[in-house]
């Protein structure tokens, strides 16, 4: 199979306006902006882009022994209680 680039799509939403030019909503999907639309034939709609992501990300890490183990505690005291006689 050969090998084909896959173009991912710059990260946008859509913005509903109303008859007055005013935000309605968002929607993520374009199926949602055709279904806004459907209740709302006279609405409009635009595209809005997200700022760039960056093209690297800084990852910090913390190297620890392989299989650490926590020390056994013992924090609580041996019972004093005594046996009730009835």
């Amino acid at each position: 199979m050969p090998s084909e680039l896959v173009t991912k799509e710059q990260p946008h939403y859509f913005e509903i306006r109303n008859n007055d030019g005013n935000r309605y909503c968002h929607c993520g999907t374009m199926r949602d902006v055709e279904k806004m639309l459907s209740l709302h034939p006279e609405f409009t709609y635009e595209k809005i882009y997200l700022p760039n992501p960056p093209k690297t990300v800084d990852i910090f890490h913390t190297s620890v022994a392989p299989d650490p183990e926590l020390p056994e505690q013992k924090i609580l005291p041996e019972s004093e209680l005594q046996p009730i006689e009835i």
